[in-house]
């Protein structure tokens, strides 16, 4: 057979398993090259071509806006998810459940007043998981700002009770209005 149907995409322009036919323009076919693992397809809207991408982290475990009453020196607490109240001295009110398996990471802290003075460390905060400590921290002491945990991470299964722990060891002071985030990865 010598002749060529225009109708018909040719099958010389397939070249490797797992390639994508699109349209580059009107009636010009093109082979968009095989992603990675874990990769979805990603349409760009009109006149731009779809690419391989990688499934970005969403920070879905927010805790935010603790306020002093409850925050004072020598007490720990628990923040609330999704709260503007202080906190609670008791872990199992303060667990969300991961919707999936993932990995924590980029945990960031905000204390905006920190009036805190003596002890030892100041305010500390942890990522807990089922009950337990994770590597996952940062320690504002006696500061405000916005501190950072870019380096431990830890896994989680779909099912797992992530908490947010905050010891404020000092013997004076307290803080107010912080926000908590960490991302599930």
């Amino acid at each position: 057979m010598g002749w060529v149907d225009e109708n018909f995409v040719s099958k010389s322009l397939l070249t490797a398993q797992g390639q994508i036919i699109h349209a580059i323009a009107a009636a010009t076919p093109a082979a968009l090259p095989p992603g990675t693992s874990g990769q979805f397809l990603k349409t760009q809207g009109v006149g731009a071509n779809p690419l391989w991408a990688a499934i970005a982290a969403v920070p879905i475990l927010t805790w935010g806006n603790a306020t002093a009453a409850s925050r004072a020196f020598n007490v720990t607490h628990f923040l609330l998810p999704n709260s503007g109240a202080a906190g609670t001295p008791t872990e199992v009110n303060a667990q969300i459940i991961a919707p999936r398996a993932g990995i924590l990471k980029n945990f960031h802290v905000r204390v905006t007043v920190n009036t805190l003075a003596g002890g030892s460390l100041g305010e500390y905060c942890r990522v807990r998981v089922n009950g337990a400590n994770t590597g996952i921290q940062v320690t504002p002491g006696y500061a405000t700002g916005t501190f950072s945990d870019l380096v431990n991470t830890y896994a989680v299964a779909a099912g797992d009770r992530i908490s947010f722990l905050i010891i404020a060891d000092a013997t004076a002071g307290a803080t107010t209005t912080m926000q908590i985030s960490v991302e599930l990865a």
